[in-house]
């Protein structure tokens, strides 16, 4: 059996692998339109709760 044909061994992590990709470009895009004085209604920022 070639690799290419078997799948992960462990898909739970490959998908916690995405889901922490997609929210670290959250908070990166967040952050991007924040500089610009653009406000999304996030409330949360790395983990912590900020004001505006």
């Amino acid at each position: 059996m070639r690799g290419e044909e078997v799948g992960p061994a462990r898909p739970s992590l490959v998908a916690h692998e995405r889901q922490e990709a997609q929210k670290r470009q959250a908070r990166r895009r967040t952050f991007r339109l924040a500089l610009r004085g653009i406000d999304i209604r996030t409330r949360l920022f790395d983990g912590m709760e900020v004001t505006a």
